[in-house]
């Protein structure tokens, strides 16, 4: 039985409590942090202990895993990627050290759930709150810089945040998110790329 691993957030950890390896012929385990994020309040790349710091020191959590599908960008986009305006920087980051981690497994990305209307819930007093249309703008730059670096990599194209919206109707406000139509809807993605890269047959 294959070994499947999502790094992700804390909308992770909802997905998690989804009837977790219930009737699937893959393991699946989901590593999940609040307010996990790729790059932290600076543009400074190599300055950061960001998510890459955290994963080596996890080896523990992965070592044994066949897939891994990581699942950031959300927070990143949220809070910083307006401010900076370095998402295609960023996507390109993200996209390099998780292959150079994760050099012998196989990896498909996850596009970072889309960018919802009413996020003041995530707001702490310190946070400055972005426009919807300035994280958009950063948003898509982002999954087009992530969708052509996986090409680039002949990684199988990440599952679309198109594939979410269309399980997260309506878009407006995260307190509407149905858990379980978008785990089940991971599962069915993860069947997908358990096929494309031929792991059955390893």
């Amino acid at each position: 039985m294959k070994k499947v691993l999502i790094i992700g957030d804390c909308h992770s950890e909802n997905i998690a409590n989804e009837n977790l390896n219930k009737d699937l012929d893959f393991d699946l385990n989901i590593y999940h942090r609040p307010g996990l994020r790729i790059v932290g309040f600076s543009n400074k790349l190599n300055e950061i202990k960001d998510v890459f710091s955290l994963i080596k020191l996890q080896e523990n959590k992965y070592s044994n895993s066949d897939l891994i599908m990581p699942w950031l960008g959300h927070v990143d986009i949220l809070f910083f990627l307006a401010k900076h305006k370095n998402a295609e920087k960023v996507a390109e980051y993200y996209v390099k050290n998780i292959l150079k981690i994760f050099s012998n497994k196989k990896i498909r990305f996850i596009e970072p759930l889309p960018q919802f209307i009413n996020t003041q819930i995530f707001i702490a007093p310190n946070d400055r709150f972005y426009d919807f249309e300035e994280r958009l703008e950063q948003n898509d730059l982002f999954i087009n810089s992530l969708r052509n670096f996986s090409n680039e990599f002949n990684l199988m194209p990440p599952i679309s945040q198109d594939k979410f919206i269309s399980v997260l109707s309506p878009i407006q406000d995260l307190r509407n998110w149905n858990f379980k139509n978008t785990y089940d809807l991971l599962v069915e993605e993860i069947k997908d790329t358990i096929n494309f890269y031929n792991m059955e047959k390893e």
